[in-house]
């Protein structure tokens, strides 16, 4: 589909000094501004089974972390891929994410009303309902990045959903502002803020949150089908068994290497 063709990047100058921060974030959506609405078209067409959406946020995050790391992408393609794989390890990972926030939320309100109404010390409850709410939102931003960035067994994308949002605090920190900012504060602003919110907002604040977490899944990726191990982190074990996906490679390319190990 034209409309969707592939992302190509203009070939930068090896001297060209690399954008950091801030500026880089801002020059990221600055180029990709027109490709996040087009993401936002194809989010809103999966999602519209309700079922899907997990898999859908996780093809998303699939796109928006290429977008981070500046790499050329076929939108429509490379998003259905994503969206097939592991399909059914993002339905139950969402699902699970989903109930828990609402349970937590619930409690939430129930130990904040009978607090207020009978005991005090009933907001204590309260508080930690709400500090576990926040941690399990948090880890669900990990999961589908991770989903979509690595491969990992079901339970382990859980379980390291849950540890790297405190061994990644700062990021997770980002993650969480910035879906409290773009996406929350567009629903709070409801109806005057309805064109952001239906034309880009989902896709913009998931490429804020690929922003801040890829760089830590990244870093704790170690692919041992090679045997790299980082030294000085033998007993990490975070995501000790995962390897890269691999859906950047060149498909050429993989297939000249697949080639090589075989002899």
């Amino acid at each position: 589909m034209a409309l969707f063709k592939q992302k190509e990047k203009p070939d930068i100058p090896k001297d060209a000094p690399k954008k950091k921060g801030f500026v880089l974030v801002l020059s990221t959506i600055w180029r990709e501004f027109f490709g996040l609405i087009k993401l936002n078209f194809i989010f809103l067409l999966s999602s519209l089974a309700i079922v899907t959406i997990p898999a859908s946020i996780k093809a998303m995050s699939r796109i928006t972390i290429a977008m981070v790391r500046d790499e050329n992408y076929f939108l429509w393609h490379d998003y259905w891929e994503a969206f097939k794989d592991d399909f059914w390890k993002s339905f139950f990972g969402g699902l699970l994410f989903f109930l828990a926030l609402l349970l937590l939320g619930l409690s939430t309100y129930f130990y904040w009303y009978v607090g207020v109404a009978v005991h005090w010390a009933l907001l204590v409850l309260a508080a930690l309902s709400i500090a576990l709410l926040l941690w399990v939102y948090v880890a669900s931003l990990y999961f589908f990045p991770m989903n979509a960035y690595v491969n990992l067994k079901f339970g382990q994308l859980l379980k390291n959903s849950v540890l790297l949002v405190f061994h990644g605090w700062k990021r997770s920190g980002l993650a969480f502002l910035s879906a409290l900012i773009f996406l929350f504060g567009s629903f709070l602003l409801f109806p005057y803020s309805s064109l952001i919110l239906f034309v880009i907002a989902v896709p913009l604040t998931n490429l804020l949150v690929s922003f801040a977490l890829y760089p830590m899944i990244e870093k704790k990726v170690v692919q041992i089908e090679q045997g790299e191990v980082p030294q000085g982190e033998a007993e990490e074990q975070y995501l000790r068994s995962a390897t890269f996906k691999g859906w950047d490679d060149d498909p050429e390319e993989t297939e000249e290497s697949e080639g090589k190990n075989a002899e």
